[in-house]
């Protein structure tokens, strides 16, 4: 790249973006680049995302149910089909989740206001699953 375009690059970054010097642990740049590149995100935009999604998760007022990253929680098949999904509708990996969360959520009371367990879907053995 000439000359003229890093500078020109450089002015069209100093009026677009606002930097920050990020300090942290040895070794901790190369395990989020690494996180990053297997979901298929920059540094930045992984970090970005990370803060916007905490950033959005704090202002809803709702507590994670468990202090484990969603990769604690999820097999690695579910955590991929979660990725294709976000990738496609633009969605954060918190709303996808919500959305599915909430969608599942009004399946299941469906199925046990019928009488029938969500999970293993026979009828439950009394009304125990009648409201």
């Amino acid at each position: 790249m000439g000359t003229a375009r890093t500078k020109a690059n450089n002015r069209w970054n100093a009026k677009a973006y606002d930097r920050v010097n990020l300090t942290m642990p040895q070794g901790r740049k190369a395990e989020i680049k690494a996180h990053a590149e297997a979901r298929g995100e920059s540094t930045n935009g992984f970090i970005n995302r990370s803060i916007s999604e905490t950033i959005e998760r704090d202002i809803s007022g709702i507590a994670p149910v468990s202090s484990a990253p969603i990769g604690d929680m999820l097999c690695a098949e579910a955590l991929k089909a979660i990725h294709k999904i976000v990738r496609t509708t633009g969605e954060s990996v918190a709303e996808y989740v919500n959305r599915a969360v909430l969608v599942q959520s009004k399946r299941d009371e469906t199925g046990i206001s019928l009488g029938v367990n969500p999970v293993t879907g026979e009828a439950f053995p009394s009304d125990e699953g009648k409201r």
